[in-house]
């Protein structure tokens, strides 16, 4: 039987291989199904997840709360005890359940199968002495029942004073932005093995105690060896001492922000902007500022007008396959951008997680003006979200420091284990071969919105986005509530405008939330069709 420090171990390369997935890997764990439990925490309200062996039970499951034969229960059970309203994901199935601890004969007849698939349970419970070990159902929630749970929910939100922006910001989040990137585009098989092999050479090479102990925060030697390698094709030779590793690039946009300004500080920005950085500028209390734009991106006259009459000192940009709208700034537009930076010594952040995605992409700013611009780049957008790592370059040793202080007080410290997983990808050439069938994948569903999308709707698809217009008589809002009633997800231009900026009649399609190609042809002939129509439901008028 494994040592509880093994199956801890195992449990984490576990977690890490399913989030990687979104659950198309890892289903199964010493031989046996896996769910994983997300519970709130009784003290915290804090979402936890565990990955639970489990049985069935009727419509629902099983699992037991074995804790390894402890004397106590497993702090799982403890909060579903306080909270019964859990979220399950079997497979790639998230469900809502209720938790109800069995008694009596079912509580028996669901040990005994427990048992039979697990034979240590038995041995657990002579371990636990005194304390019965609970089984627990996880029984389905009706439609009804999750209807009720949302109007609680709301009701939750707005006895806790959330306005009606926060609570639109909420479900823009939740309803429309999604995964940017479906992992339906990888041979499920090779990414198992892949991901096997990665797992099994990170425990090889690192043994399990310091896997789980503390790590300095910012990345060690060898993950900013591997960083600098993925970051060559596009910015040439990294100094590490200007090199950072992050919990993904909305982590690395906050602690830049925390360490290159202060309350009520100005961010020169685009009219359309990606939602991460609208939720960090929200929260740290910093001001965006629109800048005046062309067909080729920002411009730089109206950046150094601005920069002088507002004294801010920080501009964001997102120059490759911006997200929402899709554009890529040419070369020119790039390097008399450089230059306003350097005469007006401004700061960029160089959001750049699409660059791996475009088919011609130019050089980054970070190389026309590298003491002037911190780069971001990600793995999320073109490997895996799950994965949560990203690499800042920053403009200089002392930037760099200035960064790892934010950092170290807002997190401490990444995930030693995912670090090591990701690094190891980059370092065997494993996360090449992942991004060639990203890429490949990302630029057939781009052909695609260009082919089925009329030309008087679509401006422009690139990356993972198509970017489209919004015809008369339909309004973005209109056209987003009608296509929801049609099962569609697609962004309005509001989810993306800075506070104050007036909406733009457009819309944002993210070309990887289909499972395969077939269901994003079926959606995009629908949202079409919508588009080109005039006649608008009763319901909407």
């Amino acid at each position: 039987m494994p040592s509880d420090l093994s199956l801890k171990a195992m449990n984490a390369v576990h977690r890490v291989v399913r989030t990687i997935t979104f659950g198309k890997v890892g289903n199964n764990l010493l031989g046996m199904p896996v769910l994983e439990l997300t519970t709130k925490g009784r003290k915290s309200g804090q979402k936890f997840l565990f990955p639970l062996f489990y049985g069935r039970a009727g419509q629902g499951y099983f699992v037991v709360a074995s804790k390894g034969g402890a004397p106590e229960h497993p702090g799982w059970y403890r909060n579903l005890l306080a909270n019964p309203e859990v979220e399950i994901q079997v497979g790639t199935a998230k469900l809502r359940a209720r938790a109800r601890t069995a008694t009596g004969a079912e509580r028996a007849k669901l040990w005994e199968q427990g048992v039979v698939f697990w034979p240590p349970y038995a041995d657990y419970q002579k371990k636990a002495g005194d304390r019965e070990i609970p089984v627990v159902v996880l029984d389905h929630l009706t439609p009804t029942q999750r209807r009720a749970l949302v109007i609680a929910d709301n009701r939750i939100a707005e006895n806790a004073g959330w306005d009606d922006a926060m609570l639109r910001i909420e479900l823009e989040a939740l309803q429309l932005e999604g995964f940017d990137l479906d992992i339906t585009g990888f041979d499920a098989d090779a990414l198992a093995e892949t991901l096997r092999r990665g797992a099994a050479a990170v425990l090889a090479r690192s043994n399990a105690p310091n896997l789980m102990t503390y790590h300095l925060g910012g990345g060690n030697p060898t993950d900013r060896h591997a960083a600098a390698r993925w970051l060559q094709p596009m910015l040439g030779k990294v100094d590490d001492a200007c090199l950072l590793l992050t919990e993904g690039a909305q982590v690395a946009l906050a602690s830049i922000l925390v360490s290159q300004g202060r309350d009520d500080d100005a961010i020169l920005c685009d009219a359309l902007v990606y939602p991460g950085l609208l939720q960090a500028a929200a929260a740290l209390g910093r001001r965006l500022l629109p800048v005046d734009s062309d067909e080729h991106g920002m411009c730089p006259e109206a950046l150094a007008r601005l920069a002088r009459e507002s004294g801010a000192r920080l501009v964001y940009l997102n120059p490759t396959c911006q997200n929402p709208t899709a554009l890529t700034l040419p070369l020119h537009r790039r390097e008399a951008l450089a230059r306003v930076l350097e005469s007006e010594r401004l700061l960029a952040i160089e959001d750049d997680p699409y660059w791996h995605l475009t088919e011609e992409a130019p050089l980054p700013l970070a190389t026309l003006a590298p003491r002037h611009v911190f780069y971001v780049a990600t793995l999320s957008k073109v490997i895996s979200p799950g994965l949560r790592t990203a690499f800042v370059r920053c403009p200089s040793a002392a930037h760099a420091e200035a960064m790892t202080a934010a950092l170290r007080a807002t997190r401490l410290m990444g995930h030693p284990l995912v670090s090591a997983l990701a690094s190891q990808l980059l370092l065997d050439g494993s996360a090449q071969s992942l991004l060639t069938q990203v890429r490949t994948e990302a630029r057939e569903r781009m052909r695609m919105a260009r082919y089925l999308l009329a030309p008087s709707l679509l401006q422009r698809a690139e990356g993972l986005h198509a970017w489209c217009r919004v015809p008369a008589p339909w309004t973005d809002a209109t056209l987003v509530r009608t296509a929801q009633l049609q099962g569609l997800a697609i962004a309005p231009s509001s989810a993306f405008c800075p506070p104050g900026v007036q909406h733009q009649n457009g819309v944002r399609l993210s070309l990887g939330l289909a499972a395969d190609r077939r269901q994003l042809e079926s959606a995009l002939r629908r949202i079409d069709r919508l588009l080109l129509s005039d006649a608008l439901p009763a319901i909407e008028r």
